[in-house]
């Protein structure tokens, strides 16, 4: 009988060791294959837009890790005429919580503003976002759709922006390829149904960094000046968007956070039915998302 659970133990482990190793090796090959397609499909959009006037150029991603994938670049510059206005430094996608019927894709790279923008630029030191962190959840749902549920955060020096976005994105292709080998191979037969999404301002000092420069741009204001010159700037705009009571809400909110009045400004969004908003490669539908709260 000893003999007998002896045999037994051993051809366990030999299995265990053998689904390990499998595993292992299924994940290297991963890795492998969404080096390649990343660092392929980047070459392609770059040769493509290169005769346009916006276009990019990167440093090629190198993908490590086992539990998780990391794929790391040194840059990716945006560029204008030939002219580079922004970079994406250091950035980092990676790929984790990955199972059967869900896995998690992040990216994280700090920016970096490179054009001269003359008078704008306080504006931009303040208002212009160094740090960027996005994070989308997949989930599947059937054989041939899943949910996507993402967050977007960008950080300025004054001011954070922070985004959510729940859509189903449906693909015959899906079903062929599978989940992980879909996401890593751009596919243009997709079709995204809007959920529910919502944007955040969280102001970090944004009301003294715009006073001063106000202050260095009109001379030295008061703080009753100071506020009715953005109320007049709030209500200009408001006369501009047709007095509509949602975007005052916006407008009045932005003023608020220029003001110290408030910290944060959230704008909740939703369709009345899931609608698709890209379909048949054109976007679509988005007059059908409507303001639905503005806190």
């Amino acid at each position: 009988m000893r003999y007998f659970f002896t045999r037994v133990l051993i051809v366990g482990l030999f299995v265990i060791l053998g689904l390990g190793g499998y595993a292992f090796y299924r994940i290297y090959q991963i890795r492998a294959e969404l080096q390649v397609s990343l660092n392929l499909t980047l070459k392609q959009y770059s040769q493509k837009t290169f005769l346009s006037d916006f276009h990019f150029s990167f440093e090629p991603f190198l993908c490590q890790g086992l539990l998780s994938i990391e794929c790391r670049s040194s840059r990716i510059d945006i560029l204008q005429n030939q002219i580079k206005i922004f970079s994406f430094i250091q950035p980092n996608f990676s790929l984790k919580d990955i199972g059967v019927k869900n896995l998690t894709l992040d990216l994280e790279s700090k920016l970096e503003f490179d054009q001269d923008i003359g008078d704008l630029k306080p504006y931009f030191e303040a208002l212009f976002p160094q740090k960027l962190e996005f994070e989308t959840k997949v989930s599947l749902l059937d054989k041939d759709s899943f949910l996507t549920d993402s967050s977007l955060s960008l950080r300025a020096m004054h001011l954070d922006y922070q985004g959510m976005f729940k859509a189903r994105i449906v693909s015959n292709k899906i079903i062929k390829e599978g989940l992980l080998s879909y996401l890593k191979i751009p596919n243009r037969d997709e079709r995204v149904f809007f959920q529910s999404a919502s944007a955040s301002f969280v102001s970090n000092g944004l009301d003294g960094a715009i006073y001063q420069i106000f202050e260095r741009a009109y001379g030295k204001l008061n703080q009753k000046e100071y506020e009715i010159f953005l109320n007049i700037v709030a209500k200009m705009l408001s006369m501009q968007m047709g007095e509509n009571q949602k975007i005052n809400q916006v407008i009045e909110g932005f003023r608020d956070l220029a003001l110290g009045k408030k910290e944060k400004l959230k704008i909740s969004m939703k369709a009345e039915k899931e609608i698709c908003i890209f379909c048949n490669n054109q976007i679509k539908n988005l007059d059908q998302i409507k303001l639905e709260e503005v806190d």
